[in-house]
């Protein structure tokens, strides 16, 4: 006689024994909507402040991932360098011990050189110029590179980092004021480049090191967008902060490419939309923050430098003229990123 609770038994045993093998969690290879996917976990480092816009970008990532994913990506963020500075990182992603980071164009260039284009001294007319750049043929080429040469894949290249500004311990006006002075870049050479456009001499530093550089004097001078210079507390070390502008800075989304292929389509997919969500919102946070940070600035006591009484013309044609010791590296892409604004 046919025992229909003896049926069902059967299909509910099986069940139970497949979620005791992945552990009690039920893997969702394919849910009620299809989505396909075994559960993994991504270790993100960023090199500012959680409260940063771009620490803030990085925690709407994860919210958005996890949530795209259906819970089968999960994203622990390690923001203000806590793995070590950028040069430090790369290594890690690379050799897979974290998935994910975020990083500068300059500090990338020391991989693939040509990228660091983007952060040639006055090269960008503005922020929307420099979307429209990065999600098009030059940023394929760079995702192409960074692939094929380095094991990393290249998500995003425009979550806004801002434009980089001067700080000092005294006024400048003009590249021939900051002679002599030394000038803290990042530790590439395009960064090092712009403190010569600046006028003044580079000091290669991870950034955790700048305040007390310059609060003991090590260093004279510093450059980094308001942001950065307001959540460091740079100002109470350095009192003048020129507006130069020098560099229009977006921040790069790089994963480690073993992980990235390891992920289902699906997964990917979901990524790929989560970065580019938070990127759109990270960067109306830099762009609302650039605009209050100037008034913040200047009630803690900093004196704000800015055109016309900074020479920008004299800055823009310094930088016209150094520009060209790295076109070699650049190779054509200096060209094509002038030509693609006009």
């Amino acid at each position: 006689m046919f025992d229909r609770r003896k049926s069902l038994a059967v299909p509910a045993l099986v069940a139970v024994l497949a979620l005791a093998a992945c552990g009690g969690k039920a893997q969702p290879a394919s849910g009620a909507s299809g989505f396909q996917g075994k559960p993994v976990t991504i270790k993100f480092s960023t090199p500012l402040p959680a409260t940063d816009p771009e620490g803030q970008g990085a925690e709407k990532f994860k919210e958005l991932v996890e949530k795209y994913s259906q819970g089968t990506i999960t994203v622990s963020i390690y923001p203000n360098n806590q793995l070590g500075g950028e040069t430090d990182v790369f290594p890690q992603l690379k050799q897979g011990s974290i998935q994910m980071m975020m990083s500068g164009s300059g500090t990338a260039g020391t991989l693939v050189p040509d990228i660091s284009v983007m952060d040639a001294p006055y090269i960008w007319k503005d922020w929307p110029n420099e979307k429209k750049v990065m999600n098009g043929p030059i940023f394929k080429h760079f995702q192409q590179e960074f692939e094929t040469g380095q094991n990393l894949e290249l998500l995003s290249g425009s979550w806004y980092y801002g434009v980089r500004d001067l700080t000092c311990s005294k006024k400048i006006l003009t590249p021939g004021d900051a002679t002599g002075l030394k000038i803290r870049t990042p530790p590439a050479p395009v960064n090092l480049l712009s403190a010569r456009v600046l006028g003044g001499q580079g000091v290669p530093m991870q950034f955790p090191q700048v305040y007390l550089a310059l609060k003991t004097g090590t260093i004279d001078c510093q450059e980094n967008p308001l942001p950065t210079i307001l959540s460091a507390k740079l100002y109470e070390v350095n009192k003048y902060i020129m507006l130069t502008h020098h560099i229009q800075q977006s921040q790069l989304i790089f994963m480690n490419l073993d992980f990235w292929k390891g992920l289902s389509k699906d997964q990917q997919d979901a990524v790929r939309r989560a970065v580019a969500e938070a990127g759109d919102f990270e960067v109306q946070l830099a762009l609302n923050a650039e605009k209050d940070d100037v008034d913040k600035l200047q009630g803690l006591g900093a004196t704000i430098v800015a055109a016309p009484e900074l020479k920008i013309d004299d800055f823009v044609a310094n930088a016209r003229k150094l520009d060209l010791e790295l076109k070699d590296k650049w190779g054509p892409y200096y060209d094509q990123i002038i030509s693609a604004q006009k």
